[in-house]
């Protein structure tokens, strides 16, 4: 045997020649057409479930923002420019239509709390806010409600402020037990706004001024003009009408 030749395999031993291994096939080549015909249909199915999912949202705000009813009421005291229904718990307000001393305003469906918000006509601001309605289906009478507007006096003497005003009249469309309040909102010092109430029986009130500011909690000097609200309100009903006679900005006095 020379040297070039291989034997066959090893009689002796009685072995079977050795044989070369199979070679190793090579991966397919990817199939970009199919990844992006797969990818396109995984695009296409997410905004099917988008476009899906946004049509149903749409269709339960449009459902929850129908009128499931119509609010209807009378004025019998002072001459209505404008009414809304405003739910603060829901945020929601909605205008309706003034026809003379009468009004109409839409329900809608996903009201709480409302309320309905009656503006008189002239000067100064003033408004009256019916008490909290009930939700219901159909046409509702809302209780006949009046309108109070009255001066608010403010005079600094001696190191007080006095707040005078006019009182609420009795009747109809008005509160059967009174009594007042003067709202005043400021700015506070860390950029937000703050609020604080004077309560009182009668239609005055008066008040140190280094009292006065003691309530401004956080009260911010270098910003010291304040919005005062003159209120009226039956203190024996809960979440009952409230009337707002006087609405004007003040310049809290420095204390001397």
């Amino acid at each position: 045997m020379s040297d070039s030749e291989q034997p066959a395999g090893d009689a002796e031993a009685g072995l079977p020649a050795a044989e070369e291994p199979a070679p190793i096939a090579a991966p397919p080549a990817p199939d970009l057409e199919a990844s992006k015909r797969r990818g396109r249909h995984a695009k296409l199915g997410a905004y099917g479930v988008f476009c899906l999912g946004t049509a149903t949202l749409l269709l339960l705000l449009q459902n929850s923002c129908s009128p499931v009813g119509t609010i209807r009421g009378e004025v019998v005291a002072g001459q209505p420019v404008k009414v809304a229904l405003v739910d603060v718990s829901r945020d929601v307000y909605r205008e309706g239509v003034v026809d003379g001393t009468s009004y109409r305003v839409a329900l809608p469906r996903f009201t709480s709390k409302p309320r309905v918000f009656v503006y008189g006509e002239g000067k100064p601001e003033h408004w009256v806010e019916s008490e909290v309605l009930t939700v219901a289906e159909g046409k509702q009478e809302a209780p006949p409600l009046a309108l109070w507007s009255s001066p608010l006096e403010i005079v600094i003497r001696d190191r007080k402020a006095r707040f005078d005003w006019s009182p609420i009249p009795e009747g109809p469309g008005y509160p059967g037990r009174r009594r007042y309040s003067l709202l005043l909102r400021f700015d506070r010092t860390d950029g937000e706004k703050g609020e604080a109430t004077l309560i009182c029986d009668k239609p005055k009130r008066s008040i140190e001024i280094e009292e006065l500011r003691g309530l401004l909690m956080e009260f911010d000097p270098a910003k010291p003009e304040v919005v005062i609200e003159l209120r009226a309100y039956d203190p024996g009903q809960q979440e009952g009408a409230l009337w707002v006679g006087h609405r004007r900005k003040w310049i809290v006095p420095e204390v001397q």
